[in-house]
């Protein structure tokens, strides 16, 4: 997914290793944030676009793409650009689009495809896994996927459920490790206590339950009085629902709309709680930058947040879609400092040890050094 920053916080962690790295995006007409990774760095990095494939030009490829459906257009191309390039590993990141397309590409290739590592993000296997659009499709990656890597330990045995045999690989967030001594430049001085900003995540989809943390918050309006509300990423429904909330409480509500990351950073580092509320969701990557930041985490107990957190004394796990259980977490938030404080240091300390980029760099180059050894072992 090249539009996406977690694939390219990904990818920039084997950044001068030596190795030739080939993209592939899964959508043709999305190539940023990842494109920069390449367009300026060294020759063994390269974007695989129609128009980039040693394969072939752009001319046959928009005629294929007038003879066939587009999903088997990539999974053509991928295949040949397999074929030309013999890559020893193929690593798909995420599954309901970039593994449904590798598989498909398996399948014209037969004997002579690589060896495989699929990454789990989010909820691939946690929502997708229950229902009958995705189950017959998910079962075919795992049963012909060598290597099985995710961002939770929860995801290990429902992917052993749908017929995955092979080697699973360090757990690991989705998106890499971050900088942390870089992110703490975006963090407000001073105790974490003194901060009167709430961050909700803006998702409402078919995750993403935005509508009910922001019923949460109209619950809990008479103790945000001082406070400042920040919706974060809203989407379509959302400012709609805003305008009705502030009409209603006249509460102090903002929308921050898509822009860089560092708005991102600079809001958590000046809030006190984050609100995220979904039905499913991997580590949630939004949660994991916030306690970064010092933010005290209320996240829905559908994300594996649990093998982060301490519920109830490093953050609040609630019902994804039950108000008065988010209201209430909202309600201790506001009223116990020390809450907030020993959280924020306990959850620093959490950080520097399984996210910073230090610890987590080296993982990952030893998780691909290990497959590579088992690649080099087996027979011609």
């Amino acid at each position: 997914m090249a539009d996406s920053s977690h694939a390219a916080r990904w990818i920039s962690q084997l950044e001068g290793l030596g190795w030739d790295l080939y993209l592939f995006p899964a959508d043709p007409l999305k190539f940023a944030p990842v494109t920069p990774l390449f367009a300026e760095r060294a020759p063994s990095m390269r974007l695989l676009g129609e128009s980039q494939l040693p394969v072939f030009g752009p001319i046959l490829a928009a005629q294929l793409q007038l003879r066939k459906p587009g999903w088997r257009v990539r999974a053509w191309l991928l295949a040949r650009a397999i074929r030309k390039l013999r890559p020893d590993i193929i690593h798909s990141l995420e599954i309901q689009h970039a593994g449904y397309l590798v598989h498909t590409a398996s399948l014209l290739l037969g004997r002579i495809f690589p060896t495989w590592i699929v990454s789990n993000w989010g909820s691939d296997t946690y929502i997708f896994g229950r229902t009958r659009e995705h189950r017959d499709r998910l079962q075919a990656v795992f049963a012909a996927c060598d290597y099985y890597t995710s961002e939770c330990k929860r995801d290990i045995e429902p992917a052993r459920q749908l017929g995955f045999g092979g080697t699973v690989l360090p757990v690991l967030p989705a998106a890499g490790g971050l900088d942390i001594t870089a992110l703490q430049r975006f963090r407000q001085p001073g105790p974490v206590a003194a901060r009167r900003v709430i961050a909700v995540r803006g998702y409402h989809h078919w995750a993403g339950r935005s509508l009910v943390a922001l019923r949460a918050i109209e619950r809990a309006a008479d103790v945000l009085r001082d406070y400042r509300i920040v919706v974060y990423r809203p989407s379509a429904e959302v400012p709609l629902a805003v305008e009705l909330l502030v009409d209603r409480t006249q509460l102090d509500v903002e929308i921050l709309e898509y822009g860089p990351q560092e708005n991102i950073w600079r809001l958590f580092g000046s809030a006190r709680a984050l609100v995220a509320q979904s039905i499913g969701d991997g580590i949630s990557t939004s949660m994991l930058e916030a306690i970064t930041m010092g933010a005290f985490p209320i996240q829905s107990n559908t994300s594996c947040a649990n093998e982060w957190l301490d519920d109830g004394r490093t953050g609040i796990l609630v019902e994804a879609e039950d108000p008065e259980d988010a209201e209430r977490a909202i309600r201790r938030v506001v009223a116990d400092d020390h809450l907030v404080e020993a959280a924020a240091a306990a959850n620093f300390e959490t950080v520097m040890q399984r996210l910073d980029i230090q610890a987590v760099r080296p993982k990952v180059i030893e998780m691909y050094e290990s497959v590579l050894a088992d690649v080099a072992a087996q027979p011609p």
